[in-house]
């Protein structure tokens, strides 16, 4: 054979040589490409088309479920101040997910951590997480972020995706985040039913040495499991009282019965705690509370949210003063304008009502020199000038929502809207429209804010305000909780106004318990009720206090002492909670002049 055919033999050997190598090379590259999208590892988070990803199914996304969430959070108000939150998984609760994530999205968020439970006890580790991809019906989901690769190498973790295809505690949640923050990357994270309290620390440790100021933490936790609605509002309480103790270890020692991941709930109190976080108990709901039949296996669900604790400076405990019907015409007002002293019935009182951060009263009647009377047998309206005697005392917010603000029909109502207003004095339970009536006039001293509401059962209809037409707030108990649920979201604490009750009795009636406690069941702190003319006890309920009838402050009822009587209630809150209540007990002379008895 010649040198130059073997020299051709040689090339082609080389060449078959060089394109098997050529083709070993690719296939090993796609297998490896194949398999890391199956198993993601720490560290290869750089390319979202290589990771896994999580497809939607009917345990995370309804389409009817989720457009109703999304119609009952419309009236939710975002805040800039919320670093954390605890929301449900289920989605028979898909609303307060809803509203909670809606609530938290007031500020600009790059990063979402969401933690929970792993239902399925899924892979080998007691913590888990993973770069992967969520389907959305608005796009896709992401974890795979810089954040989620350094969590998994810091942590030591494997990076397994496979524990998060059916695990609905990150999965019900995430369409939530992408709906609401559509921009934001996620960090999952499971602790299985082994972990330990050292693992709930370690990982609220991480975040908050590693978490940027632009991230929202989301603990997807479910509550009591299983039982009848009875019992669980029990466990409920217990769970509660962990809670606001701040007892780590008792709820690590907690099972199904009081919530699904005690490591997820300790997490969120480990983490508030080394942020200076308040965790603040929006609400408690039952499945009950979603379904059309009671059950015997209910789902209880505790919505919460964690802000910063305001500074030292602003820590300051608030003196709120509450006075009972005050009325500034018929005799009180002849006696101002005989004096020529529009402070009159105010100024053996004003050195003490003026103390108090914020100074709230009834004005039974309208301040206004327009309108006409509407024919009640009483017809009250004072001189505009008697402003001058609710400056004097103090008063910073009064509710109109009472049976004589409408004495002299609309136009003397909306003069008194207007004389408060441009004199700084708030007013609750009546506006141009009815969307002012229901809204809550929030009011903030010493770094606190306090949302005030107002109604009553007795202002006729022709001064009810509706969408076009000014008046006060109608009144309904459903009504009432929607408007104390809105006001939550910017208070730290609500307060109640109720004229009821039945003229000079000394104690209240059926109705204005069941009321008084409805309002306190939804969240409000307090209830100051007006209209009997005489005082009522009051009432502790649950986490809140019911002052059914605080009588007269300035009133001209001469005809009986307990109508020349009245209560200022004096209440000290701290971070929105009722630390000390006072009753003082007030005169009113025959001269119409209202004086301290007791301090």
């Amino acid at each position: 054979m010649s040198y130059m055919a073997e020299y051709v033999i040689f090339l082609r050997r080389l060449i078959i040589i060089i394109a098997f190598v050529l083709a070993g090379a690719l296939l090993f590259s796609a297998l490896a490409l194949w398999s890391g999208r199956r198993h993601p590892v720490a560290g290869n988070v750089a390319h979202e088309s290589a990771l896994p990803v999580i497809v939607a199914q009917p345990m995370f996304f309804e389409p009817d479920n989720f457009q109703n969430a999304l119609a009952s959070a419309q009236s939710v108000t975002p805040r800039a101040d919320i670093q954390a939150i605890i929301v449900p998984q289920h989605l028979l609760a898909s609303s307060l997910i809803a509203e909670q994530v809606k609530r938290a999205s007031g500020r600009p968020i790059s990063s979402v951590v969401i933690i929970g439970p792993n239902h399925f006890n899924a892979g080998v580790e007691r913590i888990a997480s993973a770069a992967a991809v969520w389907q959305t019906e608005f796009g896709e989901a992401t974890s795979g972020s810089a954040l989620t690769e350094k969590f998994i190498g810091d942590l030591g973790l494997l990076g397994d995706a496979g524990v998060f295809v059916n695990e609905h505690a990150i999965g019900a949640v995430v369409p939530f985040v992408k709906y609401y923050l559509p921009d934001a990357k996620i960090l999952p994270i499971v602790f299985n039913s082994y972990a330990t309290p050292q693992d709930a620390e370690k990982v609220s440790v991480w975040l908050a040495d590693n978490l940027p100021r632009d991230s929202l933490v989301i603990y997807s936790i479910d509550f009591s499991h299983y039982l009848p609605r009875e019992e669980a509002d029990l466990k409920d309480l217990e769970t509660r009282a962990f809670i606001e103790g701040e007892q780590v270890s008792r709820i690590m020692a907690l099972g199904n019965d009081h919530l699904d991941s005690p490591a997820s709930l300790a997490a969120a109190l480990l983490y508030a705690d080394t942020k200076n976080l308040h965790a603040d108990i929006v609400a408690i709901k039952n499945s009950d509370d979603f379904s059309v039949e009671r059950t015997q296996e209910t789902t209880s669900y505790f919505i919460i949210t964690f802000s910063p604790v305001d500074a030292p400076e602003k820590r300051k405990a608030t003196t709120l003063l509450f006075a009972g019907d005050v009325m500034l015409s018929r005799a009180v007002g002849d006696a101002m304008i005989r004096r020529k002293d529009w402070c009159w019935p105010f100024r053996l009182a004003s050195d003490f009502t003026r103390k108090a951060d914020i100074f709230f009263g009834n004005l039974e009647g309208p301040i206004s020199a327009r309108g006409k009377s509407i024919g009640s047998p009483y017809p009250f309206r004072a001189d505009p000038k008697a402003v001058e005697g609710l400056l004097c005392a103090g008063f910073d917010v009064m509710s109109v929502a009472n049976n004589h603000i409408g004495d002299w029909g609309r136009p003397a109502a909306e003069d008194t809207f207007r004389i408060l207003y441009e004199n700084n004095i708030a007013y609750a339970g009546g506006g141009f429209d009815a969307s002012e009536a229901h809204a809550a006039k929030v009011i903030e001293a010493n770094g606190a804010t306090f949302g005030f509401l107002a109604y009553t059962p007795y202002a006729p209809r022709s001064i009810i305000a509706s969408e076009h037409e000014s008046g006060v707030a109608s009144f309904s108990v459903d009504a009432m909780i929607e408007d104390i649920a809105a006001a939550r979201d910017g208070s730290d604490a609500v307060i109640v106004s109720l004229h009821f009750g039945d003229e000079y009795a000394q104690e209240e009636n059926s109705d204005q318990r069941n009321w008084a406690h409805a309002a306190i069941d939804a969240g409000a702190k307090l209830v100051i009720g007006h209209h009997p003319h005489v005082v009522q006890r009051v009432e502790h309920y649950k986490d809140g206090s019911i002052a059914y009838s605080l009588g007269n402050f300035v009133f001209d009822q001469t005809f009986s002492s307990h109508t020349m009587e009245g209560l200022l209630l004096k209440v000290v809150f701290e971070r929105g909670k009722i630390t000390n209540i006072a009753q003082i007990k007030v005169k009113i002379s025959n001269s119409f002049q209202a004086i301290i008895e007791q301090e």
